[in-house]
């Protein structure tokens, strides 16, 4: 919150460049894309590489968010499902949820920390081709680890009763 109202009051902005404009930005929702509906002295409260997508596409696209909700939602599965796995262990559905959701969340967290530590454009094509493909690998092990051994709960179970 801080950082916004930072970034909003012109002091500090995308990779240092000063802002030239103290009013907020403006934005119109329209079929799923913020529409920019400022003048173009506030155009400058764009990053560089934000301001020619917002010229070339004419929107800002809404899929961070959608992320982010879904990021929100695999988490409830998870705070409802790992209790529950501990409450019964060996429930096949509990477990095939489980082994479902826990790569996802996994998944989403290292795609992020991707996205804020790699700066190569090289480097983020590997990372997309990579991330997606350890991801569908995981969880088609826990799968096979739920429908042919224990289950995830019960392998937790009785590794915690071993330590």
């Amino acid at each position: 919150m801080a950082t916004m109202n930072l970034f909003r009051l012109g002091r500090t902005s995308c990779a240092g460049a000063k802002l030239l404009s103290r009013q907020p930005v403006a934005f119109r929702s329209f079929s799923g894309l913020a529409l920019r509906a400022s003048t173009a002295s506030s155009s400058s409260a764009l990053c560089p590489r934000n301001q020619e997508l917002v010229q070339k596409r004419g929107y800002v696209s809404r899929a961070a968010t959608n992320i982010w909700v879904n990021e929100r939602r695999l988490s409830y599965v998870l705070l409802a499902a790992l209790p529950a796995g501990l409450i019964m262990p060996g429930n096949m559905l509990i477990d095939l949820t489980i082994g479902l959701a826990l790569p996802l969340h996994v998944h989403f967290g290292v795609h992020q920390v991707g996205l804020d530590y790699i700066h190569s454009d090289i480097g983020h094509r590997i990372f997309g081709i990579t991330l997606p493909l350890l991801t569908g690998l995981a969880i088609l092990s826990c799968f096979y680890f739920n429908i042919t051994d224990i289950g995830i709960s019960a392998a937790f179970i009785k590794f915690w009763k071993a330590l």
